[in-house]
This record gives C-alpha cells, sequence and structure tokens, in this order.
C-alpha cells in the first residue's frame, strides 16, 4: 500500500463519525407534580403560557394555554417508536433497551433529538400522542408534529407560589442544594517549590498554615457529574530554614488577596444525599499585600518583596465528600507561573525562580 498512513487515517474518521452518529441518547425532564399541586398554581396569562407539567396522579402531561390547563397525552409509546426507526437514528441495541427502562420507569423524561432525525422519524397513525423535544416540545397528533412550545418557566412559577403544601419547600430545598450560594471555611497549608538547581537549600521546612473564606456557586448539578465556582479571600504563609555552618537562618512569607477557582469535571458517584467528590480545574490568586521577615539573622537581607508577583495561577485538584448540603474537600494547588517576575533576580540570592504548592482543607454548606 503506497499510503498507509492515510489509510489508518480514513479508518479512524470513519469510527469517529461513527462514534458521533451513535451518541447515547439524552433527555428533557418535566415536571411531575400531583393533579392537587399543580391545580393549585397561581397563573399569570402572560407569564406562564405554554407551561408544561406531567401529572402523576393520571399518567398525563397537562398544559396551560393562556387561559386553563389542557390536558394533552401520555407520552406516547416512544420507546416503541424510536425502536422502530433504530436503522435512520444508528442506535445501538445496548441503550435501545436503557430507553425501554427509562420510559417506564421515569414517563417525565422526554427524549431529546434533533430536528432533521425528529422529522425523518417514520410514525404513523399508532403513534399518535407521541412527544419528543428538539429544542421545543413536539407533540405528534396523528397526522402531523405539533410545536408545543419550550416548557415554560417553571422555576420563576415556582418561585412566586405562597402555600402550596408539598411542593414548593421541597423544591427549593433541592434547589438550593444544588444550584443555591454556598458558603465555605478552610485552613490552608503552603510551601514553596524552588529551581531544581538548588534542590537542599533552601530546605522546605514543612508547610505553614492560613486561612480561607468566600462563596461557591454550583454551575452543573447533575446525578454524577458537577461543575462549581469558588470565589474567595485568602491569607497563608510560607516558612523555609536555611541551614549553615554556625547558624540557622529561618525566612517567613505571608501573603493575603483575593482567589477564585472553578472545577469544570467534578466526578460525583454515590446517592442522593451522599457522593464522593472527584474534581479537577485551575485557580487564580491576586496577593493584595505580602510581607517578608527572618528569623536568626541580624544583617541585610537582600531581598525585598517588590520581586513578588502579585497575579498568580495554577491548576486545582479536588477530593472530597458531599452529604446531603455539606461539602467536605481536600484541594490541591500547584502555581503554574512563577511568584518571582523575572527569572534572574540578584536581590534574592540569584534564585532562578520561585513557585508555589498548598493543600486546603474546605468545608462548605448551600444555603
Amino acid at each position: 500500500m503506497k499510503h498507509p498512513l492515510l489509510f489508518l487515517l480514513l479508518i479512524w474518521s470513519s469510527s469517529m463519525l461513527l462514534g458521533q452518529k451513535e451518541r447515547d441518547l439524552s433527555y428533557k425532564e418535566v415536571p411531575v407534580l400531583t393533579s392537587a399541586q399543580w391545580q393549585s398554581f397561581e397563573m399569570k396569562d402572560d407569564e406562564d403560557t405554554g407551561l408544561l407539567i406531567y401529572d402523576k396522579d393520571r399518567d398525563m402531561f397537562v398544559q396551560y394555554n393562556g387561559e386553563r390547563w389542557i390536558e394533552l397525552t401520555d407520552g406516547g409509546d416512544v420507546h416503541g417508536a424510536l425502536a422502530r426507526n433504530k436503522d435512520m437514528l444508528s442506535l445501538r441495541q445496548s441503550y435501545l433497551n436503557n430507553i425501554e427502562k427509562s420510559a417506564k420507569k421515569n414517563a417525565h423524561q422526554v427524549p431529546k433529538l434533533k430536528k432533521k432525525r425528529r422529522r425523518a422519524l417514520q410514525v404513523t397513525e399508532e403513534d399518535k400522542g407521541l412527544i419528543l423535544f428538539d429544542g421545543n416540545f413536539q407533540l405528534y397528533n396523528g397526522k402531523q408534529w405539533v410545536e408545543l412550545g419550550d416548557g415554560g418557566n417553571f422555576d420563576n412559577l415556582m418561585n412566586r407560589q405562597k402555600n402550596i403544601v408539598g411542593l414548593k419547600d421541597d423544591y427549593m430545598s433541592n434547589w438550593k442544594r444544588s444550584y443555591g450560594i454556598g458558603l465555605y471555611f478552610g485552613r490552608v497549608y503552603s510551601s514553596f517549590f524552588r529551581d531544581e538547581k538548588y534542590p537542599s537549600n533552601p530546605f522546605i521546612n514543612g508547610l505553614a498554615d492560613g486561612w480561607e473564606f468566600g462563596i461557591n456557586q454550583n454551575l452543573i448539578y447533575q446525578k454524577f457529574f458537577q461543575s462549581r465556582f469558588y470565589l474567595g479571600y485568602q491569607t497563608y504563609g510560607v516558612s523555609e530554614t536555611f541551614v549553615g555552618t554556625d547558624r540557622t537562618v529561618v525566612a517567613n512569607w505571608k501573603f493575603n488577596g483575593a482567589k477564585a477557582s472553578i472545577l469544570p469535571i467534578m466526578l460525583t458517584p454515590g446517592t442522593r444525599d451522599i457522593k464522593l467528590v472527584i474534581g479537577a480545574g485551575a485557580y487564580a490568586r491576586y496577593n493584595f499585600s505580602n510581607e517578608f521577615s527572618v528569623d536568626g539573622f541580624n544583617g541585610e537581607v537582600l531581598t525585598s518583596t517588590e520581586d513578588i508577583e502579585r497575579f498568580e495561577y495554577g491548576f486545582q485538584g479536588q477530593l472530597g465528600l458531599q452529604v446531603h448540603r455539606f461539602f467536605l474537600d481536600i484541594n490541591a494547588y500547584n502555581q503554574y507561573n512563577h511568584l518571582f517576575s523575572s527569572f534572574e533576580t540578584p536581590r534574592f540570592l540569584d534564585r532562578r525562580f520561585i513557585q508555589t504548592k498548598s493543600y486546603t482543607l474546605t468545608l462548605t454548606y448551600n444555603f
């Protein structure tokens, strides 16, 4: 074969396209309420038009049309319809089975398809009442697809309700745990990491401590996956010991500043109330002030806090435990840029660079 690399590239491209074509089916969730709950809503015609609810007492979708509630359908035999179209959709049998299980267990989860896929479905009279989501909810009435809208602003509606027993309290509790603002407090333990040319001078004398507090916000909150943002204030110290022939000198650093972190990838295996958290992301810190002092040395110190870079950023890893609204996390920070603004810093014993490494033990509560 003249071009084996080209042949391998074509095979790889084909496999990638096939993998993209057979992506797992996702779902659009419709709020599930009892008949008494949705019938107790205080509706506003202009704001609540198009609101879609699933009535679990009657296994029925209902929608507010701006004047009154309309009974729609039970959603149709969605897994049967998708199974009949499996060749056109290129659905794997492995998750065709999941479609059937999910449709039976969670009738309020409506399958999401791209518009061109939904339009290409081969549907007949027996599919009357079928509901799918392609950016809008679509109902097949036996002859054509009827657009139902995006489902309405359920969150805004819930915030207006005052006395719906067993609904608002439970909804707000879940919302706050999932997306509400959280307050966190943590202990900080830090050290310096120096150029490999100076592996033993100075010798890092353990970890210095500090503290941190702030707020956080869940950006994504799903069953086994989350994303989170932190914004806080941090003060931490670093202590180093220089050992000479006739004396020991201890250098003490202290930093104060604001810190922001984002963890876009957080795996959260576990149950609804108890989860293990494994996350990775990045942080940035701006030091408003820094202090430097020396113990055990009375001469002139050839260093200055003017050489310190105020802005630093780097990588963050997280391992933690979530219990209901409480989060207990251990975070590890590794600075990527250099704490000193220049590689050649004669004021500080001609060191090449300094970076920080730190750890925090953080406790968070979501209100």
